[in-house]
């Protein structure tokens, strides 16, 4: 359970950060198309790559999948404004401050969704 939840969390890492654009990371605050681009990418990335992780129970996989991007959209949808609204101000703490309840979100989401399809 240990190991599965944190290759998860290196997954959402390198789906989140490391495979997203610059583009997508300054435009999608602004265009529901550029959202959903990211949310693709990263659901993609987290169902492709963690077929090959986890002995993928089936349906529970892609329920876990498919639940966490949705949910990563929306908590994007909300976190992307607040984050461009604060950086456009120079507010950088309430800045980088979004980013960490965005991510803590991000976290919450994962371990649920966890608990409630994978386990």
């Amino acid at each position: 359970m240990i190991t599965d939840l944190i290759i998860i969390f290196v997954l959402h890492y390198i789906g989140d950060f490391l495979l997203q654009p610059r583009e997508i990371a300054t435009k999608k605050s602004k265009s529901i198309i550029v959202l959903l681009e990211h949310g693709l990418y990263y659901g993609m990335f987290m169902l492709f790559v963690g077929i090959f992780f986890f002995r993928c129970n089936g349906v529970g996989f892609l329920q876990f999948v498919g639940v966490n991007t949705l949910l990563h959209v929306v908590t994007d949808f909300f976190t992307s404004k607040l984050t461009t609204h604060f950086y456009l101000k120079d507010k950088h703490k309430a800045f980088f401050d979004t980013i960490g309840v965005d991510q803590l979100i991000h976290i919450i989401t994962i371990l649920l969704t966890y608990k409630y399809f994978l386990i």
